[in-house]
């Protein structure tokens, strides 16, 4: 069979660190399955000039898709490759295409929806003159997902020729693995979607078959620490990657969606196990109200006083455009700044969002027609508050008092900015008024001016 990987042309920031160089997992494990078993298998990003494929015919167009509000790239991807493979078969998965399958569905015109089951994809007969045209695969498909084999084929995907120009040039920079230890989560948070696309929660005691020459590893786990399928899990996954790393295999790991903060306060020697396992880049949660600010800092300290994490190496996931308003958000970001640790801010976007996004991070007035803002949250408070993270990040990771504008953008000379940076609060103020430079503190009240000027300093 010949098969077509389509990774379409998101609009990723050219500055995310998420996202940036980002290769697709799900069509990895599947060129890995395909390529595996004798397939010939091409991995394309965007919508490419039929001559640049590498095949005349194509059995199965497999196209994947992302957030609900970026489904307008997998549509654009979807009809160029319909135009240019009439007769293919295309299957459209992924993260939108599994939470809502039927709207999928409706904008792509497609035939029927499947259930991603052991095979049920790859078992389509595409030689059929009555097979369905479009397909919605809904979940995990299970085949690419359990490869015995996974560990070589990832092994060679990153050195294989039926790439197109993106990924031979990305791949080979990659200095990570992407991995996973579980499936699924114990929680049932509103603005999630996991409990949707893994119902069921599998977890696994061991990873060290999976691993390939890469030595760092990004676990894309969606609760790292739970353990409901078998109590002694997480111990036994930790207690290998402790083993790993003293024996030089891997040299770090990273959780991409942090750990739950809860599990942690029941089993404080987790942090001890993680500082061995060298993971670092610690994330914590702190969706609910102001109120919970005890747990969170026991949870802080947990990570300081036994993991023995320095406490501006550990971030706190805050979602804003939310149903906590920006009064409440700012005091949880003042908390933070006393306990002086870093945020990662989470702009809300409902699930269900297929609507294309117009959010403009430099223009200030803009309204719901131009990108979803939630009834509690103005334009302003959203950009005033992204504004407000980013300066008091800058300012815990140089573990200094105050931003600067000035500083930062290298408009004041070394010396001065030095001096400045050794002062206290009440001096550096003074000293700022005599030689004008912009100051903001953190730890002040920082509101919008109106609905179209955003606060700028507190000097």
């Amino acid at each position: 069979m010949n098969i077509l990987l389509v990774e379409p042309n998101f609009p990723v920031p050219p500055k995310s660190k998420n996202h940036k160089d980002f290769l697709p997992i799900g069509l990895m494990k599947l060129y890995s399955y395909h390529f595996s078993i004798g397939n010939k298998v091409q991995l394309v990003r965007g919508c490419v000039r039929k001559e640049d494929i590498y095949f005349d015919s194509i059995d199965q167009i497999w196209i994947s898709s992302l957030f609900t509000y970026w489904f307008y790239s997998v549509q654009e991807s979807h009809n160029h490759y319909r135009n240019l493979f009439p007769d293919s078969t295309i299957l459209v998965g992924g993260i939108a295409a599994s939470l809502f399958p039927e709207e999928a569905k409706r904008r792509l015109s497609a035939d029927l929806i499947l259930n991603a089951g052991w095979g049920s994809t790859f078992g389509i007969k595409t030689s059929n003159k009555n097979k369905a045209k479009t397909i919605i695969v809904k979940g995990v498909e299970e085949f690419a997902e359990n490869n015995k084999e996974e560990s070589s084929h990832f092994d060679c995907f990153c050195f294989n020729s039926s790439l197109n120009a993106v990924y031979k040039e990305v791949a080979p920079r990659i200095e990570f693995q992407i991995i996973h230890g579980q499936r699924g989560c114990i929680r049932n948070c509103k603005f999630c979607g996991v409990h949707i696309i893994e119902p069921q929660f599998k977890g696994k005691s061991s990873i060290k078959d999976s691993l390939v020459r890469k030595k760092n590893l990004v676990f894309y786990d969606n609760n790292f620490l739970a353990a409901v399928d078998n109590p002694t899990r997480v111990t036994n996954l930790l207690n290998e990657l402790i083993k790993l790393k003293k024996s030089n295999r891997i040299n770090s790991c990273e959780s991409q969606s942090g750990f739950d903060g809860r599990i942690l306060l029941k089993n404080p020697k987790y942090a001890i196990m993680l500082k061995e396992a060298g993971f670092r880049n610690i994330r914590i949660a702190w969706d609910g109200s102001y109120e919970e600010k005890d747990h969170i800092r026991k949870q802080i300290s947990i990570l300081t006083k036994k993991g023995r994490y320095n406490s501006k190496d550990i971030f706190v996931f805050m979602i804003y455009n939310w149903e906590i308003d920006y009064k409440e958000m700012e005091q949880k970001r003042k908390q933070c700044w006393r306990w002086g640790v870093q945020i990662s801010d989470c702009r809300n976007r409902p699930l269900k969002l297929f609507d294309k996004q117009n959010y403009r991070p430099r223009i200030i007035g803009q309204k719901n027609d131009d990108y979803y803002i939630h009834p509690k949250w103005t334009d302003s408070e959203i950009k005033q508050f992204r504004r407000n993270i980013r300066r008091q990040n800058i300012a815990i990771r140089q573990n200094i008092k105050f931003y600067s504008k000035l500083c930062e953008q290298k408009k004041i000379d070394r010396e001065k900015t030095r001096e400045l940076n050794s002062l206290s609060t009440s001096e550096a103020k003074t000293y700022a008024k005599q030689h004008d430079i912009d100051l903001w503190f953190p730890g002040r009240k920082t509101e919008p001016i109106s609905n179209t000027k955003l606060f700028d300093s507190h000097v």
